[in-house]
């Protein structure tokens, strides 16, 4: 008799894991956006970014939100 309570109470958990996920899908799409384009195609054989821009984006963290080596860069950020 306790199953149904079990299983009601794992929906449950299950449903609220995926119903915060689903309020703030829209901030995920550039990061499964770039993870998308930054990935080797079975096509292809290459990425979007390197056959697009011939090369891989430059990820690192070095200089993120700096505006040192472009001061005019202030003025967008």
């Amino acid at each position: 008799m306790n199953k149904p309570k079990e299983f009601i109470k794992k929906w449950n958990n299950i449903y609220n894991y995926i119903s915060a996920i689903d309020r703030n899908w829209v901030e995920w799409l550039p990061m499964a956006k770039f993870a998308y384009n930054n990935r080797q195609h079975l096509s292809t054989g290459k990425s979007p970014f390197l056959v697009d821009l011939g090369r891989h984006p430059n990820i690192s963290e070095e200089g993120r939100g700096s505006s040192e080596r472009v001061p005019e860069a202030g003025k967008f950020i």
